[in-house]
């Protein structure tokens, strides 16, 4: 099961789980009692996980960093469906869309609200809009959408988190826009396949800029999964050993009852148990100090990655910069562009006329 980002809504006794691959889609849903959880996530292949913060949440995040997955415990401010919603948040079908196209959703959504807030009416609101490569059209049920430079509609309301009734306040009647299959068509008339090829370079581009990323990643998670393994299989082995030695302090037969009736046994027991309790937090220090050590290192490499989606936040604007002041041209620019083109190709040889 390929899940990159597992979202869990914790319950008192039923979890509702839902798990995404790399491109945003559902592959895994479950309803799963909450004392098979644990169980569950250690048997997982290392993915996020994504709970909201309660008192059972952070017991739960632990243990998911103690078997390699990486742990988001999310404020209640920002999880709550209703009021006081953080307008960056996605929803479910939103992250698949934007995934599905090979956008970031937190970017789209950025951008749709910066769109949104600058503007005071409905051409300012097109104008930056088309400045990053979407054309808006009227969608079904009368409603206010965005088609990007592959035809790919958002819907307005969804991506601004603005109520249809505010969206008409501002922006009028959708009715007068054109239709979606009409901002289609004209954007594939406009749109020079020499302008799709640098589209598919850019991607093509990101995404070998990614890989070495993504297979250290890979790298990392099996190397991190094999030390967690050793260390603990040297820790039973050693709690073995440690257990055995603690048992022989014992005695028994007729000396073992003896001991009993003079205290001794006793207190060599309570010697047994202070050892084994100092032993077990030895051991779960150990644990953490590699659990820290691990987190730092993947911490590292988040931090490279940043940087390299940073830079292509930029590629992509400039890109979309770029086609929106190709689309804005008239049929008249273009063509004197490709005459004064032709011109300058016949007039590169020498002048030798008297």
């Amino acid at each position: 099961m390929d899940v990159e980002v597992l979202g869990i809504d914790l319950g008192k006794t039923v979890c509702s789980l839902e798990g995404l691959d790399a491109t945003g889609a559902v592959v895994y849903r479950k309803r799963l009692q909450r004392h098979r959880l644990l169980d569950f996530l250690e048997g997982l292949d290392p993915c996020i996980v994504a709970m909201e913060a309660c008192g059972g949440a952070h017991h739960i995040g632990r243990f998911c960093l103690q078997h390699g997955h990486e742990s988001r415990l999310m404020s209640p401010l920002y999880v709550r469906p209703y009021g006081n919603k953080n307008p960056l948040n996605f929803t479910l079908s939103e992250w698949q869309q934007a995934k599905r196209h090979g956008y970031d959703p937190r970017e789209i959504k950025q951008f749709f609200r910066d769109a949104w807030e600058r503007s005071d009416g409905l051409k300012g609101f097109r104008t930056a809009l088309e400045d990053r490569g979407f054309h808006l059209a009227q969608g079904d049920r009368r409603g206010f959408v965005a088609l990007d430079l592959q035809g790919k509609p958002y819907s307005i309301s969804k991506w601004t988190g603005v109520r249809v009734k505010d969206l008409k306040a501002k922006l009028g009647d959708p009715t007068a826009l054109p239709a979606v299959s009409k901002v289609e068509q004209n954007i594939r008339q406009r749109m020079a396949d020499q302008v799709k090829t640098y589209i598919r370079e850019v991607k093509s581009r990101h995404h070998e800029e990614m890989s070495p990323f993504v297979e250290a990643r890979a790298a990392m998670i099996a190397a991190q999964r094999a030390e967690r393994k050793h260390l603990k299989d040297k820790q039973d082995e050693r709690w073995t050993q440690e257990l055995k030695t603690r048992s022989d302090r014992l005695n028994k037969g007729l000396r073992g009852i003896f001991d009993r009736l003079t205290g001794k046994s006793a207190k060599i027991k309570q010697q047994n148990e202070r050892e084994a309790v100092a032993c077990a937090k030895r051991d779960q220090a150990q644990r953490d100090d590699l659990i820290t050590a691990q987190i730092n290192d993947r911490r590292d490499l988040q931090k490279s990655v940043r940087s390299v989606k940073a830079k292509h936040r930029q590629d992509r604007k400039l890109l979309a910069k770029t086609i929106a002041d190709y689309l804005r041209r008239t049929p008249i620019d273009a063509e004197r562009e490709k005459t004064a083109s032709r011109s300058r190709k016949r007039s590169r040889g020498m002048d030798l006329s008297p």
